[in-house]
């Protein structure tokens, strides 16, 4: 402090004799160096500040990704805002070719950096909240087709009869996406097939699972037996596009036994993947637990492949430095209530 017998704190004199350096843990309103008043101004400027400096950031990153990303050509307050940040960094972020915007390898970058910095504020957002009940605010939750169409629905359901004024998010998409999603916060939980080795990610098994290959009754390798990775090489595949966890947990599989897949179609959807392999145009696999409705109808048949089926986990995902509101923890109890046992690999339920 200045020298003075006090100093103005807000509207609040403070009497400098009576004002003591405490640590921020002991920073309560029973301390007698801070008037409960004080400490309620001190809050108010601390809130102030932090949404001021949030707004700002991503008033900054959503002008160069709704804009640059997407090809748009800049008006004149984004392009000062971005000559601005040029300046600041001493470097180029955007190019011109023709008539469309670029980012510079300068400006990708600071478009992900930008992602992790507002993900960490989200968070730090959270955490603060996370002290609310749980019977209001939102769960966004994102998974791989498998989890996604086969496990968790009746989780959600369960969770949305007991909590019907939770506002919910779904995202269903492949396994990298998931992950990407995680890490900038636009999820709060992931459930995905494949492990991922991200250091900012936290990953706990929660479900069992087995990949299976599988064929039309009228495929020549239906009624074969002990089948090869060398013969599923040697035939047309229907597969996801690559990102999907099972394609990579598949073609590990099959890397592992000197292999690779030969000819194959590649679509968006487990469910197109079903309709081309029920037509016979090839054969493909997936988790055991998207084929249940097929399998019992006989559209569908397993192929008895060498060391099939394969057996692996679906693993819940969140952040590292993410806090756990009530509303997650209430969603993680339920689904661990939740039975989801699923089926065996001869088609039948547990």
């Amino acid at each position: 402090h200045p020298a003075g017998n006090g100093n103005t704190f807000g509207e609040k004199q403070i009497d400098e004799n009576n004002y003591e350096y405490i640590e921020s843990d002991d920073l309560v309103s029973e301390n007698p160096a801070i008037s409960d008043d004080q400490l309620e101004y001190l809050k108010d400027q601390i809130k102030d500040s932090v949404i001021r400096e949030f707004n700002d950031v991503k008033a900054t990153y959503e002008s160069i990704t709704n804009n640059l990303m997407f090809d748009k050509l800049l008006d004149g307050n984004n392009k000062d805002n971005i000559n601005l940040l040029e300046n600041e960094f001493g470097i180029q972020l955007i190019e011109q070719l023709g008539k469309s915007l670029h980012l510079t390898k300068a400006g990708q970058t600071l478009v992900v950096e930008s992602e992790m910095l507002l993900g960490a504020m989200e968070r730090t957002k959270e955490a603060v909240q996370a002290h609310s009940s749980a019977g209001q605010g939102s769960l966004r939750i994102g998974t791989s087709s498998t989890p996604g169409c086969y496990m968790l629905p009746e989780v959600l359901g369960a969770f949305h009869q007991k909590f019907p004024e939770i506002k919910l998010k779904y995202v269903s998409d492949n396994s990298q996406r998931v992950e990407q999603m995680i890490i900038d916060n636009s999820l709060d939980l992931g459930f995905v097939g494949a492990y991922l080795s991200n250091d900012d990610l936290r990953l706990e098994p929660v479900m069992e699972d087995e990949v299976v290959c599988f064929a039309s009754p009228a495929h020549p390798l239906s009624d074969q037996r002990r089948i090869t990775p060398q013969q599923l090489s040697d035939t047309l595949c229907i597969v996801r596009e690559r990102g999907s966890s099972t394609r990579r947990f598949f073609e590990s599989w099959l890397s592992d036994k000197d292999v690779k897949l030969g000819k194959v179609i590649e679509v968006q959807s487990s469910e197109t993947v079903k309709k081309l392999v029920t037509a016979c145009l090839g054969f493909s696999f997936m988790s055991i637990h998207g084929l249940k409705d097929e399998l019992r109808d006989r559209k569908l048949i397993l192929l008895d492949v060498a060391s099939m089926p394969l057996p692996r986990q679906i693993y819940l995902v969140h952040h590292a430095k993410k806090h756990f509101s009530p509303i997650i923890r209430a969603f993680l109890e339920i689904l661990k209530n939740t039975d989801r046992s699923g089926l065996k690999s001869d088609g039948s339920s547990h």
